[in-house]
């Protein structure tokens, strides 16, 4: 996973972000209040310029406003009742966290499930197919991430009414549409697989994926949605129920001896069909769909996602492409062995991207609210909470990874230790990297990411080279070790520098703000 976009410098305040007004008043009344997935009471986050101390304009009422509009904070933000429930034993920052973290738990563990089911039901070639299907779909999610709802996450934050549900009614529609487009790019895959092309174990789920694919990724569209606006007892009963149904349809499938994986993905998507279904008829009666709004918020969201899209295409490249370069090299028996080594590293990854849902939002409105040092708490917080979890988890791998690759999955797993260990470093890494592009998302400069992941691409391609060849699967996870940490110390080096001129021209301005 690699961080969510900020806003192109200079973007958030251009006149481009003014929507044409109505009244918060039919908001209200559009919103019904007791609606648990109405849009209308989020926090705005304050302005850069407000959290440097700048001198800030007195807020007036356009032209275009009604009469009598009065522009002030926003009310408080109605709190998700799971969070209220959590926060009142461990507070509320403690709650969001906690909830990130266990909801991301919910997910990966049924991720786990999965591949551990397919793994033990079809072997090591089935798992390695699984594993590149996966890849598929968690590259077009990616590119989801950071140009559909990745977006949506920031702005979301600085508007609120009738303003609101139009960006929110925006962003539906540009999910639909890179639902569509993905199905068909999968189509295309499909015709192509079944022509002849490689690999040929992915020939016969290719076309349940056109199907199962699309669902997949709504049901994340869903999540983060919940997740963007602090929901997150919507986004754990999502997420528990996909759970329970793709688990409960898997383990059917394995005890009648009938699982492979193209049932495994049809089960997949029915079971986020048949969740996903009833939260989008409830969203979709609190947006407003303008066509020239959804014209105009693609034209920003591009702008915001540009350079985030283009770093994490860069950063994530190794590990989309990884496994498809060891299954064309070794064989998707090889794959496997990857697949089940990811797999096993996937228990820390629950804890990775939970707390990193946690951190993205975060970190933005601790800029906003409070400068650089606020940003520089959170940050500092996460790095160190990641290395001391990820730390201990390397060295169990290094301990008993052949024997926890044996007892999870099958003895035809047995050697999988020192790829998993390896991995575990990787996924160390990359925890890191997101911490520090988290950072410079929150700053709202994503470019300077781009150089430390074109040089980590760059290393991560030449140990691939030096590597595979001689030493198969685990030098490939050796090469993508090498250049995560490449990308650390450069995305670390990056943030330094940029929040280093962020505290000068603060220093710089402050005399002239009080002047």
């Amino acid at each position: 996973m690699s961080a969510l976009a900020p806003p192109a410098p200079g973007r958030s305040d251009s006149p481009a972000f003014a929507d044409s007004a109505d009244s918060d008043a039919d908001m209200e009344a559009f919103l019904p209040s007791d609606d648990p997935y109405a849009l209308s009471d989020v926090p705005r986050l304050a302005a850069p310029s407000e959290a440097r101390g700048a001198a800030v304009e007195p807020a007036v009422c356009s032209a275009d406003e009604p009469a009598g509009c009065v522009l002030s904070p926003p009310k408080a933000e109605r709190e998700d009742w799971l969070v209220a429930l959590c926060a009142r034993f461990v507070g509320r920052e403690r709650a969001r966290a906690a909830l990130s973290i266990g909801d991301q738990a919910i997910v990966s563990g049924t991720n786990f499930v999965t591949s551990v089911l397919i793994g033990r039901a079809a072997g090591r070639e089935a798992l390695g197919v699984y594993l590149l299907a996966l890849c598929l779909i968690q590259f077009v999610r990616g590119v989801q991430e950071q140009t559909v709802y990745g977006p949506y996450l920031i702005f979301c934050h600085k508007r609120k009414g009738t303003r609101l549900a139009r960006y929110a009614g925006s962003v539906l529609v540009h999910e639909g549409l890179w639902l569509l487009v993905t199905a068909l790019g999968l189509a295309g895959l499909a015709v192509y697989l079944n022509l002849g092309g490689e690999p040929s174990g992915l020939r016969e789920s290719s076309w349940i994926l056109i199907a199962a694919a699309p669902l997949i990724l709504f049901r994340e569209f869903a999540r983060h949605i919940a997740f963007g606006h602090f929901r997150s007892g919507t986004a754990v009963a999502l997420d528990v129920g996909v759970a329970v149904l793709q688990i409960a349809g898997l383990g059917a499938l394995y005890w009648w001896g009938t699982l492979d994986v193209p049932s495994a993905f049809g089960v997949m998507g029915a079971a986020c069909l048949l969740v996903c279904w009833p939260w989008c008829l409830r969203f979709v009666r609190g947006v407003r769909v303008r066509a020239r709004a959804v014209a105009t918020d693609w034209r920003r969201n591009w702008t915001f996602g540009r350079w985030a899209l283009a770093t994490h295409l860069l950063h994530g490249a190794s590990h989309y492409l990884m496994p498809w370069v060891v299954a064309l090299v070794d064989g998707e028996a090889a794959t496997g062995i990857f697949a089940a080594g990811s797999t096993l590293v996937g228990i820390a990854n629950m804890f990775v991207l939970g707390l990193a849902h946690y951190v993205c939002p975060k970190a933005a409105e601790r800029f906003h609210e409070d400068g650089v040092p606020g940003l520089r708490r959170v940050l500092r917080a996460a790095t160190l909470i990641f290395s001391a979890t990820l730390g201990p988890f390397v060295l169990i791998c290094w301990a008993f990874g052949d024997e926890l690759s044996s007892l999870v999955f099958t003895d035809a797993f047995a050697g999988a230790g020192m790829v998993l260990t390896v991995l575990a470093v990787n996924m160390w890494a990359n925890a890191l990297s997101m911490t520090a592009g988290n950072g410079l998302w929150a700053v709202e400069r994503p470019d300077a990411n781009f150089s430390a992941d074109v040089l980590s691409l760059v290393i991560v391609g030449l140990c691939t080279a030096a590597l595979i060849g001689a030493y198969g699967v685990i030098g490939a996870a050796v090469a993508m070790a090498i250049g995560g940490w490449v990308d650390v110390f450069a995305r670390y080096f990056a943030l330094r520098k940029v929040l280093k001129g962020l505290d000068h021209g603060a220093t710089t301005a402050g005399p002239d703000a009080a002047a």
